[in-house]
């Protein structure tokens, strides 16, 4: 009788498990775009090396997620993207292109509302592997890393997550308008910069969203609640 009613039990369980995304490809799961395009992004060199800031308000989406979002999440949100790094790693600059890595740092996606008392739509960090990059005295720019290593990019969010194994964490951002262009400065570093801003964010496997607690423990009632229903239904049979 145990057994039977065992299985019963615990075969909603088995089936949750079973509900994971697929491997393949890295995806793009969000993106974003600035809600002003005004110069929100800035680049500044003291000669010893560069700092990466931007603080500016965005329009922010997911896409490709597993699972369903929370309803104010399912389209544009109105959101506010910092970003901070500094590279102490000198330029390079071959044939017509110039770029500068060596930048580390960390950057946050809030959302300007709450959702379920949450608003942490993305953040994470990176090493020291993320590049600025483009065509030598151009006026656009790309900043971008990805993993591996595991720990070169780190994602975190209240409402998707990645699994504990994920086999790319990817961003890059696209700088568009930058003045003055984009060129050797002091201390064979980038020179100082503003530009506009838009930027991509993917994984592989793609995430999924991250369920509330009020879920698992509805389904760990819903599953007591049938205990009683298996077991006279097991005696019925005897």
């Amino acid at each position: 009788m145990s057994k039977r009613l065992g299985k019963l039990v615990l075969l909603p369980v088995i089936l949750l498990t079973l509900d994971v995304p697929g491997w393949g490809s890295p995806v793009t799961f969000a993106q974003f775009l600035e809600r002003n395009g005004s110069q929100d992004f800035t680049l500044t060199n003291d000669g010893s090396g560069n700092v990466l800031h931007g603080s500016s308000q965005i329009n922010f989406f997911y896409q490709n997620i597993n699972g369903t979002l929370p309803v104010a999440l399912q389209g544009l949100v109105v959101a506010t993207l910092t970003i901070d790094a500094t590279s102490s790693t000198t330029d390079t600059i071959n044939g017509g292109n110039i770029s500068e890595t060596g930048f580390a740092g960390t950057f946050s996606i809030l959302d300007n509302t709450t959702v379920n008392g949450e608003n942490n739509l993305l953040s994470g960090t990176f090493s020291t592997s993320a590049t600025i990059s483009g065509t030598n005295n151009g006026t656009s720019a790309n900043f971008g890393d990805s993993t591996p290593p595991l720990t070169e990019v780190t994602f975190n969010s209240a409402f998707i997550n990645f699994g504990s194994t994920p086999l790319t964490e990817a961003f890059a951002l696209s700088f568009s308008s930058v003045i003055p262009s984009l060129a050797n400065g002091s201390g064979n570093f980038l020179v100082p910069f503003t530009a506009a801003g838009s930027g991509t964010f993917s994984a592989d496997p793609a995430p999924s969203v991250s369920p509330e607690p009020v879920s698992f423990l509805s389904m760990f009632t819903g599953l007591l609640a049938l205990v009683p229903y298996g077991m006279r239904r097991l005696r019925s049979k005897a």
